[in-house]
Formats: structure tokens, C-alpha cells, sequence
């Protein structure tokens, strides 16, 4: 997607337009699925995460910078909210597992 495009769509989106909310999630959230499930290797936690993800889309697009790629930030939350997933199952092992 051309970067003026995605401007576009992220001006709508902060216009509370939700058809511009509905595209970015057909056209990405296939893509956060697969590397969320890359990372977790957990189908459920990888749909989970999606989820959580466009709801901060959702709650963050003001703040979104639309000169910026959309699709860099979607997946820098993703990316850290599958780091957080791990670190919480890490911290759910008993000492003697690690």
C-alpha cells in the first residue's frame, strides 16, 4: 500500500470513520495473526493478541502519526504484546523448568 494512501486512511480513521477501521483490518490482520503466531506459536494467544491489537488502534488513532507507516506501528504493538505474552508464560514456569 502506497504511503498516501495509508494517510488517508489514517486521517479517516481519526475521524472515527469506521469503514477506515474495517479496511486496515482486512488488509493487516492476517499478517499480525501470522506473526504473532510466529512468535507465541499459540493459535489462540496469536488471535488474542489481533485483537487486542486493533482495540488499541482503535483507542490510540489520534495519536497515530498518518505520515508514518500504519503498518510498521500495527506491528511494533503487535510485536511487543507477543514479547509481553512470553514473559508472562515465562514468569509462570516453576525455577526448576528454566
Amino acid at each position: 500500500m502506497k504511503n498516501i494512501d495509508c494517510v488517508n486512511i489514517v486521517k479517516r480513521l481519526q475521524e472515527d470513520d469506521k469503514t477506515a477501521f474495517d479496511w486496515i483490518y482486512n488488509q493487516f490482520s492476517h499478517k499480525i495473526y501470522l506473526n504473532a503466531l510466529k512468535l507465541t506459536k499459540d493459535r489462540n494467544m496469536a488471535e488474542d493478541i489481533v485483537q487486542d491489537v486493533f482495540i488499541i488502534l482503535w483507542e490510540k488513532r489520534n495519536s497515530i502519526d498518518p505520515s508514518r507507516p500504519l503498518l510498521n506501528w500495527i506491528f511494533v504493538v503487535s510485536y511487543h504484546k507477543s514479547i509481553d505474552y512470553l514473559k508472562k508464560i515465562l514468569r509462570a514456569l516453576p525455577v526448576s523448568d528454566l
